[in-house]
This record gives C-alpha cells, structure tokens and sequence, in this order.
C-alpha cells in the first residue's frame, strides 16, 4: 500500500492514521515507524526525488547502531539531535567519541604473532589469572612457568634421523614417546622420556661425556625462567580471544578514565573495525555495559567506509570532543579532535606503522607510563576536564571536572584488578556489588541533578571547539566571565618560544624524503651532523 492521504484502516502505528505521512519521519525495515505503512519506491519520471503517487522522498539516513533497519528523515535526525542535545547538556555533561585500536586498546591476530610471542602472552594471562585469584610470588611465577609446555632442543639430545651412539646402537626416540611429549599439556603430571633422563643427570657428580652441553643449557634455561617478561607483575589487562583469534592488551588506566570521562561526558565509540570486533572490544571495556548504553559505531553503521563524521551521533558538533590517534579519518570534524598518540603494545603493530622499537614488547614489556612514556589516557582527561570546566563555567556542574580528576587520582595507586580472562557478559554478583558501591560513591561525589531550564540558553551559546584551545578565566567563573565564542582565547603556547630543528620545503608531498632530514652516508659518517 501507499500513502494517498486516507486514513489508514489498520489505525497505523499507535492508532495514528495516514493523513499524517508524508512525509514519512522515518522507517523500520521499510515500514514507517508513524504510519506503519511500506516505504514507497521512488519514480523513474520524477528522478527518483518523488514516489510513485508524487510525493517527495525526504533524504534519510541510517541509525542501524541505535536499532537494525532503522533509517530516519534528516529532517528528524537535526530534530533528534537538538533534543538529545538538550538532554545531555541539562545533565551536565558534554558528548564523546572515542576510537578503539590503538587509542584505547592494541590487538594483534594469532596469525601474525611468533610462536615466541605467544609463549609470553600465554604466560603474562596465566601469571594475571593467578595474581587476581590472590595468589602468591610463588604461585604467580609457577602459573607463568606452567602455562607453557616445556619444549627442549632436539638437537641436543640426539633425534637425529639414523644418529647411533659408540655402540652402533640408535638412540632415536620412538615415534610414540615424541608425540606423548608433544600432546603434554602444562600442569600434566606424566614426565617425558626427556624429563627423568635430564633429572637424573644432574643428579650424577659427572654425566656422561657429550652431555655437559646439554645440563648447562637446561640449568641456564631454568634459570632464565625465573622471571619471565611481563609477568613479575603480571600485567593487567591482556586478553586472550579465542573465538576471535586474537590477543587484545587494554591501554593503561582504559577502565579508570572510562569511569571518570563518564562522569563528564556521554560515551560513544567509533571504530573502523567491524560489528562483532567493536561489540567485543566493547564488552572488555565496559564489561557492565553500563558506560556506552549501546552507543557502539562500527565500521558497518558508518556512512562512510572511509572515514567518520558525526553525522549520525545525536548531539551537536559544538559539544562534541572526539579522542582519535588519527586526525585524516576526521576530515569534517578536525576542530573537535584530541589526538593522542598510538599505543602499540605488539611489536607487529608498530611495524605495521613504520615505528620500529616502539612496541611495549620491544621496551622489555614494560607499559605505557613505566617505560619512560608519558600515561596518555591521564592527559587525554586532563584535556577533557579542562574543556568541560570551561564549557560548564558558571553553573552548577563547573565543579563536576575537578571531581572527577579526584576520583581518577584517588583510584590511581590502586586501580581495579580485572580477570586476565575474557570478561562474561553476564556479571557476577560479587563484580555487580562492588561496582554498584563504587558507583554510589562517584554519585554522592559529583551528583546527579539536573541543571535548571535557565542555565540552557548560556550552554547552547557555547561551543567546545573553541574552548579546546582554552578561554574564559580559571580564577572567575563567574556568570559574567562565562566563556563563549567571542571570549578571548588562551593559548597554551603564548609566551613560549619555540625552535624548529629542521627545515624543509613547504610545499614538499614527503618532507621526511627531503636531503636535509635524511642522515649522512657512510662515507661522511666521520664528518661534523
């Protein structure tokens, strides 16, 4: 059926009647969601701007993150977006998108992981396990050393094809005894042929000639194993998916900032990745669900598979803040942006960027903010905080900014613990318990009231993309000094003085190609840089 201005006989969508539509503010899999009547094709003689009875087709756009087959007019979308820019601001808060990889988190395919590096993550999940079950020193190195099953060098102990000892006899190890050893899982109790023979070797004041090589290497071997990289402490964070093949290592401080930018701002996130990936990623950094509220956009809601734009966040631009480590996948919303520098927690991932060396795995597997690099999420909110302090000038939310930098320093000492396993969904009633009672902390601390109708006017005339660079005045919140986009600005770098080391043409396509940022040739290694 088609829309034609009669009333519908069905009594539409909660009993409305079609005299309402068109135009049609949106549809559900093709159905208005006003009239309950089926999307009209549009018209080949009308250039497909008009449907078939003649009426216009409002352009739409698809909002498939908030409910599958969900298409609204543009029309309504600026209508919806107003509103829930209403709603957010009166809550006190400002609205914002966040990226996944190599923002927040660095995940790396099995595929593409040496059997090395997954010896060591496997031990870095098994010593987290143990370490957030309470376990000891003792136990913790002991789950690192058992998650691996031992694998000697068979070169060293004569598997050979055809080798035979002074005697003539082969000492080649039977087929079935190799493949016990190779099945073994760790925490077996059956010892290998290998093992005993090596126990009683060491046992033996001098073992047999040919075989101090092999003792010596076992024994450094051991020795070495008695820290293994990343597990003394163990850290936190690093996931082993399974179903998805994948090794995912959580950002430091990722849960603490979440829980404190929520107290700022409503939680998006943006990712390029696809549907499944950005609901799993999802469900590591807020395994409650309580933060996002099913505002996850993935490559596939996306209406560009290219680049992104807030075009389907609901809320204006001019309080929005986006933390991205790639400025070019914002063309249109660049003024909004707080970049933050990559996270590579996989060697291979910093390759993938040409950024050799500046993997954790290639810094000892020492983390972000304990291997010389600054904790980026702690500055990110410092940012944050300080545009929301300045946006929220004289209401009764300026004060929510320096509350939740408390909280996030207060937790920073003793920053939750979470299972190295894959979170379940389904939380349990002891992690439910003890978030609910830091919740209720956090909202006796920052609050939870409403600003008043008065204060919207003031917000509305704000704009966070000017208040990034600074504004307003720290020591007078005011009503009065209350920024806005006429204030003038503060800049961060006035009365700095700044020096270029190198320079370059401007208008060069590769700077980083140019003579003069290239080093000097072996040849002239010995003369002055």
């Amino acid at each position: 059926p088609s829309a034609t201005g009669r009333p519908d006989p069905r009594g539409g969508a909660g009993g409305t009647t079609a005299s309402s539509c068109p135009p049609h503010p949106g549809f559900l899999h093709d159905i208005c969601v006003r009239c309950g009547l089926r999307r009209e094709k549009p018209s080949s003689a009308g250039g497909g701007s008009r449907s078939s009875a003649g009426h216009p087709i409002p352009k739409s756009t698809s909002m498939r993150y908030i409910h599958e087959g969900l298409e609204l007019s543009n029309d309504e979308l600026e209508k919806a977006k107003r509103e829930e820019k209403t709603r957010v601001l009166l809550s006190g808060k400002l609205l914002l998108v966040l990226d996944l990889d190599h923002t927040l988190l660095n995940s790396a395919r099995f595929a593409d992981l040496t059997q090395d590096d997954h010896d060591v993550l496997g031990r870095i999940v098994a010593a987290r396990a143990c370490a957030d079950a309470g376990g000891s020193e003792e136990d913790i190195a002991k789950a690192a050393k058992e998650a691996v099953p031992h694998r000697p060098d068979r070169s060293m102990i004569g598997r050979e094809e055809g080798r035979e000892d002074a005697d003539g006899k082969s000492t080649r190890i039977p087929k079935e005894t190799e493949r016990a050893e190779d099945d073994a899982l760790p925490g077996d109790e059956t010892k290998s042929f290998i093992d005993d023979e090596l126990r009683e070797l060491k046992q033996t004041k001098e073992p047999p000639s040919g075989m101090d090589s092999l003792t010596d290497s076992t024994v450094s071997m051991e020795d070495k194993d008695a820290h293994f990289p990343g597990c003394s402490p163990p850290l936190k964070h690093t996931y082993c998916l399974r179903h998805l093949a994948l090794f995912t290592k959580l950002r430091p401080f990722a849960h603490k900032f979440l829980r404190a930018a929520s107290e700022l701002c409503q939680l998006y996130i943006y990712t390029m990745g696809d549907k499944r990936y950005a609901a799993e990623m999802a469900c590591l950094l807020d395994p409650g669900g309580t933060l996002f509220g099913g505002r996850i956009i993935s490559n596939q809601e996306s209406t560009n598979a290219r680049v992104k734009d807030l075009d389907i966040v609901l809320g204006a631009d001019s309080a929005v803040l986006i933390v991205d480590d790639t400025d070019r996948v914002w063309p249109n919303n660049l003024r909004n942006l707080i970049k933050v520098d990559r996270y590579h927690f996989f060697k291979q991932s910093a390759l993938g960027f040409r950024q050799p060396g500046a993997s954790v795995a290639e810094k000892n597997w020492r983390d972000e903010g304990d291997n010389g690099t600054r904790a980026q999420l702690r500055d990110v909110l410092l940012v944050i905080a300080s545009a929301h302090r300045l946006f929220f000038a004289g209401t009764d939310a300026s004060g929510k900014a320096d509350e939740a930098l408390r909280s996030f320093k207060r937790d920073e000492d003793g920053e939750e613990t979470a299972s190295a396993t894959r979170p379940e969904t389904a939380r349990t009633e002891t992690s439910e318990s003890v978030q609910g009672k830091d919740k209720d902390k956090d909202d006796s601390v920052l609050g939870n009231a409403k600003l008043p109708d008065s204060a919207l006017e003031t917000l509305r005339s704000r704009d966070v993309r000017e208040l990034l660079l600074g504004g307003g005045d720290d020591d007078d919140e005011s009503e009065a000094n209350a920024p806005s986009k006429s204030s003038k600005s503060i800049l961060p770098l006035s009365n700095v003085s700044v020096a270029f080391s190198r320079v370059t043409a401007r208008g060069d396509l590769n700077p980083e190609r140019h003579p003069l940022w290239l080093p000097p040739p072996r040849a002239r290694a010995g003369g002055p840089p």
